[in-house]
C-alpha cells in the first residue's frame, strides 16, 4: 500500500518537532544541603566540647520531604519544580548538616547521629521536629524549628529555633544556600542552649 506524500511530509514534519521538543528540555539541576563550615576543634577545656551528644529523632514535614525542591510562590501556594532537586532526601541530609554546624559550634568531634559507631552511649540527646523549612525565590529562606535536650543528670529542655535568612539573589543556588544558612542558625541556638546547661556535680 502506497503511503501519499503529503501524509509522509506531514509525518516527518511531527517526528522532527517531537524531538526538537525532546532536545530542549531543562536539563535537571542536582543540590546538596551543606554544613557552613569544617568544625573548629576545641582544645577540650570547656565542658561542652567533651560532650558525647546526638541528634536525633529528626523530623521534617511532609510537604518538603521529597526530591523536587519545594517553593513558596503565594500565600497559599507552592511549586515543586522537576528540574530542581535534592542530590539525596533531606531526612538525611538535614540532621547531618545540623550534626555538623553543631560540632562546630561546640568545638566537638563527638557530635553523632543515631546508628552511628558509639551513639548508643551518649551524655546528650537531641530531639528536633522541623516545623518549618520553606524559601521563596531571591526574597527568603526560613527554618523553624522545636527541639529537646535530655541529658541524663538533668530534667528535659525544650526550646523554639525561628531562622529567617534574607536571598539577595534570585535562582535555586542562593536559596539552597540560603537554607544551609538557616539551619546553620539552628545549630547555633542548640549550642548556645547546651552551654546553659547545668554542669555535672
Amino acid at each position: 500500500m502506497m503511503i501519499p506524500r503529503s501524509m509522509l511530509f506531514r509525518f516527518v514534519v511531527l517526528l522532527a518537532a517531537a524531538s526538537a521538543g525532546c532536545s530542549s528540555s531543562p536539563k535537571t539541576q542536582l543540590y546538596t544541603l551543606q554544613a557552613s563550615a569544617v568544625p573548629q576543634l576545641d582544645d577540650g577545656n570547656r565542658a561542652e566540647s567533651r560532650l558525647h551528644v546526638v541528634i536525633g529523632p529528626v523530623t521534617l514535614p511532609e510537604l518538603v520531604d521529597r526530591p523536587q525542591i519545594v517553593v513558596l510562590t503565594g500565600e497559599h501556594a507552592v511549586h515543586a519544580s522537576d528540574f530542581n532537586r535534592w542530590a539525596e532526601p533531606l531526612k538525611a541530609a538535614f540532621p547531618r548538616q545540623l550534626a555538623t554546624d553543631l560540632a562546630r559550634e561546640l568545638g566537638s568531634t563527638r557530635v553523632r547521629l543515631p546508628g552511628l559507631e558509639g551513639a548508643g552511649d551518649a551524655d546528650l540527646r537531641i530531639d528536633v521536629e522541623v516545623l518549618r523549612f520553606e524559601a521563596a525565590l531571591g526574597d527568603f529562606a526560613l527554618v523553624e524549628a522545636v527541639w529537646t535536650l535530655r541529658r541524663k543528670d538533668l530534667p528535659p529542655r525544650s526550646g523554639r529555633s525561628f531562622i529567617r535568612e534574607r536571598l539577595t539573589a534570585d535562582g535555586y543556588a542562593p536559596l539552597v544556600a540560603g537554607l544551609g544558612r538557616a539551619t546553620a542558625g539552628v545549630g547555633r541556638d542548640l549550642a548556645a542552649a547546651i552551654r546553659e546547661l547545668r554542669p555535672e556535680r
